[in-house]
């Protein structure tokens, strides 16, 4: 009788704590699922976007191994404008926001972009008050870099869409993509939306402003040989139009224009190896009734078609949901990584067939399309004494060997840490409690 009245008792003690734990995975802070045997193993690289989380309120760049233990770590001058990547050689390519442009359109950073050594050492920069968002490493070495432009006075009534009454006096704004040589650190490429772009095609969404046109948020570069159509082609996101692009180099032309009507607000497309597009749909502004949640896509652009998708639970996958920023990678073993932007949560999701048991009821699916899985998630433990606090706008995973590492790395799955013992534990009495 007594063993009995303790497993109740350590029952209770489990709905409880599973209880408290029901919403998405913001509580306890470091890796709370790792599920070893299903992950791709490698070490993640993330940036704080307010910054001043380092030591003595320091900005800094953090890489982590698969326990969330440290492995290394950047202290950079300027706060994020919005984040970092590594390149081949271990260098990082940091862009840092100066501030200069105070009457940038809307947030988004920028200003400078570095290439930091392991040691910290600044080799290579570039400025540009215009400069936001995001940028690329192209294999010349050159940097593409996206950036504000004022949108011509005549230009102005061709935009379609938005909200009446947010445009400012001071007129409109739209964005161009810039290739900068690394060498000579002069621009040898451009394309300019409101050169290119029929206006009549990238309405503004309904529930958006007029302050901008475009909002681009991210500039991917596909080299010769993509598995799109083998040429070379940059890819893009307008926020502000609901569309994915892809721009032929050589031409300008735009070669695959998506999105409008399928995905809100996105975020972050980038090719996958089997010729498809992965984004993050951020949701928000839903002219139809439907309840903000974010998901993760893959689009074959031949068919348009929405291939694969990664929801969170809740009523209508409402458990997961960033309504800026946001960002998805491939990973080698076909896993995806997620970063759910301001949350500070970032989870790699082993991706899973159909789901027959999800049905679309008033607007609002009930259970997941796919049987995804989430086999890995931290949430960054540095948190920004400032707003955003813990957002994070991009994360990457790197392998043993995909850089060329400046010194001998650690096994990235390294021994267990108590805090991540104490949070997988957590999370198994959430999970019981839910029924999941």
């Amino acid at each position: 009788m007594r063993i009995f009245a303790s497993f109740l008792l350590l029952f209770a003690l489990v709905i409880v704590v599973g209880a408290t734990y029901a919403a998405p995975s913001i509580f306890p802070r470091g890796v709370t699922i790792n599920k070893s045997d299903k992950t791709d193993k490698g070490f993640t690289l993330f940036t704080p976007i307010g910054g001043a989380t380092g030591k003595n309120g320091k900005n800094e760049v953090y890489l982590i191994d698969m326990n969330g233990n440290p492995v290394h770590s950047w202290v950079v001058k300027n706060t994020p404008g919005l984040y970092a990547q590594l390149l081949k050689n271990g260098n990082l390519l940091y862009a840092g926001n100066t501030n200069a442009m105070a009457d940038a359109p809307s947030p988004g950073g920028g200003g400078v972009i570095q290439e930091i050594d392991w040691n910290g050492k600044v080799v290579w920069e570039y400025q540009n008050v215009f400069m936001h968002h995001d940028f690329h490493k192209l294999p010349n070495g050159n940097v593409m870099v996206v950036v504000w432009e004022e949108l011509e006075p005549s230009n102005e009534e061709k935009v379609i869409g938005g909200m009446a009454g947010t445009l400012e006096k001071d007129g409109m704004w739209t964005d161009a993509i810039l290739e900068i040589d690394y060498k000579t650190k002069q621009v040898i490429w451009e394309w300019r939306a409101q050169e290119q772009l029929n206006f009549e095609d990238y309405p503004i969404g309904v529930l958006e402003n007029r302050l901008e046109w475009t909002h681009m948020n991210s500039v991917v570069f596909l080299p010769k040989g993509n598995a799109y159509n083998g040429r070379p082609a940059v890819m893009t996101s307008l926020r502000q139009n609901d569309s994915v692009l892809i721009i032929d180099y050589e031409t300008k032309d735009v070669l695959w224009s998506w999105g409008i009507g399928d995905v809100k607000n996105q975020h972050d497309p980038i090719l996958m190896k089997n010729g498809n597009i992965l984004m993050f749909d951020n949701g928000l502004n839903k002219p139809d009734g439907e309840l903000p949640a974010s998901r993760v896509l893959e689009v074959n652009p031949k068919t348009d078609k929405i291939v694969w998708e990664y929801q969170g639970g809740g009523i209508s996958g409402n458990q997961f949901f960033s309504n800026i920023m946001g960002g998805a990678q491939e990973l080698s073993n076909g896993n995806v990584l997620i970063t759910e932007s301001l949350s500070g949560r970032i989870f790699e999701v082993a991706r899973g067939g159909a789901n027959p048991q999800a049905i679309k009821f008033l607007n609002m699916v009930t259970g997941p399309k796919f049987k995804n899985e989430i086999v890995w998630e931290y949430v960054s433990k540095y948190v920004s004494p400032t707003l955003p606090g813990e957002s994070i706008f991009r994360a990457y995973r790197y392998g043993i060997n995909d850089i060329k590492w400046p010194i001998k790395m650690p096994n990235p799955n390294s021994s267990l840490n108590l805090d991540t013992f104490k949070n997988n534990l957590m999370n198994f009495f959430r999970q019981f409690s839910l029924g999941r």
